[in-house]
């Protein structure tokens, strides 16, 4: 959802809102669709079973254990975490873009010309 080139401090309310107009007109099928369960990797798995041993083996330190066991409890290796799924991000960046063309087009938003023309009027 690139809305980077549009600097928010130069527009005007109604640019604001066809912005938001915008946003709000993305299809609802593909905001639905947007987030995924995706599977540990047979690496992560490998790699959480290594720290489980690593938390029982008496050979490592009691920090080393402490340290295994922070990033299990942690989460951050959890299975079936939420992401983005890539195809449906990039329909999205897609139907804003042929958006953001029309208002253009119709000049309900400035064109990157116009913006740079008033960036370059605002550091005056």
């Amino acid at each position: 959802m690139k809305t980077d080139f549009f600097l928010k401090e130069l527009l005007t309310d109604s640019e604001k809102k066809e912005l938001m107009r915008i946003q709000a007109s993305i299809p609802k099928t593909y905001l639905g669709k947007l987030m995924i369960k995706a599977k540990d990797t047979k690496e992560v798995k490998a790699f959480i079973n290594t720290l489980k041993k690593a938390i029982k083996d008496e050979s490592n330190t009691p920090e080393q254990r402490k340290k295994a066991q922070i990033i299990l409890d942690s989460g951050i290796l959890e299975s079936d975490k939420e992401v983005a799924d890539e195809r449906i991000e990039k329909k999205i960046d897609a139907f804003i873009n042929k958006q953001f063309e029309r208002s253009i087009r119709l000049k309900r938003l400035p064109s990157k010309e116009e913006l740079n023309r008033r960036k370059n009027k605002k550091k005056k």
